[in-house]
């Protein structure tokens, strides 16, 4: 995804438009929770990242899009269920929950790159996410930051954040080759032996 691509993502996330194939597009009237639109919007903010955190200015537009993203998501989904706002039907609270969930990360990453973390830092934390919302092969974008997490956390000697990151990359598969090396390095260097069980568990999913 290009710069301008996430641009156009984000803000197309955002516009209101009822019936528009968006996360807030298929919440008024609610029609559901689509990973996919969770997908979109993490790459978008991966793609966008490094303008978050590394200049002395940033684009208001985007911390804007972000911003009400978030913001309308939540106020769009709290009770009570008002017919005439909501449409007949109201989300359920399972999905209600994982889109807290969602909503939660993107505006704590954002926060994170805004605070002057680097992308990869700011991305760190999602391997836990990857692996409990099943994106798989659908977060290949991430594989560099997880890359980047694992070789701090092998350096830092945190075996529970290094079995995170493991489990995230043996659940992307195969796009996730490029991560071999260190899967290897944990494997064979490792002294924790659940990260080491999720290193091998990775390099069999990944193809190794």
């Amino acid at each position: 995804m290009t710069l301008p691509e996430a641009q156009a993502t984000l803000r197309r996330h955002v516009d209101n438009d009822l019936g528009d194939d968006t996360l807030l597009g298929w919440l008024r009237p609610h029609r559901g929770v689509e990973q996919r639109h969770l997908v979109e919007i993490l790459e978008a903010l991966w793609t966008l990242a490094p303008t978050l955190s590394e200049p002395a200015t940033v684009d208001r537009v985007v911390v804007h899009d972000f911003w009400e993203l978030c913001r309308t998501a939540r106020a769009w989904t709290r009770g009570p269920h008002e017919p005439m706002f909501h449409g007949r039907q109201f989300i359920a609270p399972a999905d209600k929950a994982r889109l807290d969930s969602w909503i939660d990360e993107i505006e704590s990453i954002t926060l994170l790159l805004l605070g002057g973390l680097s992308p990869a830092q700011a991305f760190g934390g999602m391997a836990w996410y990857v692996v409990a919302w099943g994106l798989g092969p659908q977060a290949a974008f991430l594989v560099p930051p997880f890359c980047d997490s694992l070789r701090e956390d092998l350096a830092d000697g945190a075996p529970e954040d290094v079995v995170n990151v493991c489990h995230a990359l043996g659940s992307i598969g195969p796009a996730a080759r490029v991560a071999v090396p260190l899967l290897i390095e944990v494997r064979d260097t490792s002294d924790n032996a659940e990260a080491r069980a999720a290193a091998i568990g990775a390099l069999q999913a990944v193809g190794s």
